[in-house]
């Protein structure tokens, strides 16, 4: 949190929106761990706060969170929750559930419209460790509408370097400013 917040302080100033972090914990629930609101919202406001649980098979940040982890621990989520798995349309099989994941995962970016709060919606891009590890994602909320209107490709891109710094800021710790 302490690596994301500037970027994220930033990232909300440029774009207007409300941005959000998410982190996978103990591998069954996803959390959100961090949240700036906008200074001066553009078009929507978001009552999520530090600690919200989301559902796991539902909104960017879960599927992008799932996408990442390693094979073996996706199929245990998938034999674990087949169910819910299917009802959230994320598919009617082990194969098709991984599919669905690595087709995020070559994406490498996933928009939602609506999933979990039918006024919000989100574009979202994972953040990883110095080590390379997806530890996070990075949400930045608007309506449905204005989502589904985004370039898509300068979303992505703001996302991903907004996901990038606060990679470095991980890696070079020293080179942040002093917390007072």
């Amino acid at each position: 949190m302490r690596a994301a917040d500037q970027v994220m302080q930033e990232l909300s100033l440029q774009t207007g929106k409300e941005v959000v972090l998410a982190a996978l914990i103990n591998r069954w629930q996803i959390i959100d761990t961090h949240h700036v609101h906008a200074l001066k919202p553009i078009t929507v406001w978001v009552a999520r706060s530090r600690g919200r649980q989301r559902p796991l098979f539902q909104g960017g940040a879960s599927k992008i969170l799932l996408a990442w982890l390693p094979r073996h621990q996706q199929r245990q989520i998938y034999q674990q929750h087949a169910q819910q798995i299917m009802a959230q349309g994320m598919g009617e099989s082990w194969e098709a559930f991984r599919a669905n994941l690595d087709q995020i995962k070559k994406a490498g970016f996933y928009m939602s419209w609506g999933e979990i709060e039918p006024n919000v919606g989100a574009a979202v891009v994972p953040v990883f460790d110095p080590n390379g590890e997806n530890v996070a994602a990075l949400n930045l909320l608007d309506t449905p509408e204005n989502i589904d209107r985004a370039d898509r490709a300068w979303v992505k891109a703001v996302l991903e370097d907004a996901a990038w710094k606060i990679r470095q800021r991980q890696a070079f710790p020293q080179e942040r400013p002093a917390e007072l």
